[in-house]
């Protein structure tokens, strides 16, 4: 079972040492922002030298079509072997809509040198791509952070859909959107293999404290 945390859309210098403690309580860490390449850079050489290897393996980096506008793939391969060669980033994480254009003339090479996931609005699309590390789904309830974004399947639908999923290929499906501390039991039950929170951490006053006492409910059902 998966426990990951993903980034607002911008962090600051106040962010860099809370987004380090999280790393003590989940297993992966989405750096997602809405921003171009040069600020993504920027705040990864403020990150990286705050984090040992062990939880820079925990970092994952949102690839998301605008950080490469109207770019030939070539560059963009470039730029994310950069990110490995300089900051020892092995995860990355591929909107749906940065798939949907690039994903057919990305070299197969890049699967071997990261492990990479994506997010998805639609299930059935794993039927057909079965290269990825996990899958991120959602929202599986309504959005905390962004307005009027409801899931399109009752949590019976996705239930069966998992379960098809599940009996014809091994990619874990991760649940996110709208989660909290009173429902996430719900995605557990329904088949999911873990849950990403945003929303429900960051627009809490104290987002470690929030963490810390969502962990443990967490852990609590694991070891059921």
């Amino acid at each position: 079972m998966k426990l990951i945390l993903i980034t607002p859309d911008k962090i600051n210098h106040s962010h860099y040492s809370i987004l380090k403690d999280t790393l003590n309580y989940i297993d992966k860490l989405h750096i997602k922002l809405d921003e171009n390449w040069e600020t993504l850079i920027l705040h990864l050489e403020n990150i990286n030298p705050l984090l040992n290897e062990g939880q820079r393996n925990q970092l994952a980096i949102h690839i998301n079509e605008k950080l490469f506008a109207n770019q030939q793939i070539s560059h963009i391969e470039d730029a994310l072997k950069y990110l490995q060669r300089n900051f020892d980033i092995h995860n990355l994480h591929f909107s749906e809509n940065f798939y949907d254009v690039y994903g057919s003339i990305i070299s197969p090479e890049l699967y071997h040198q990261f492990n990479v996931s994506v997010s998805l609005h639609h299930l059935d699309f794993l039927e057909h791509h079965n290269h990825f590390s996990y899958v991120l789904y959602g929202p599986v309830f309504p959005s905390i952070s962004k307005a009027n974004y409801h899931p399109k399947l009752s949590m019976q639908e996705m239930k069966n859909k998992l379960k098809h999923i599940a009996e014809s290929i091994e990619i874990p499906v991760i649940a996110i959107g709208g989660i909290t501390t009173n429902n996430f039991n719900e995605l557990i039950q329904a088949g999911f293999e873990g849950i990403a929170l945003r929303g429900f951490i960051w627009e809490s006053s104290h987002p470690l404290e929030t963490l810390k006492k969502f962990t443990d409910q967490w852990q609590k059902i694991k070891d059921q």
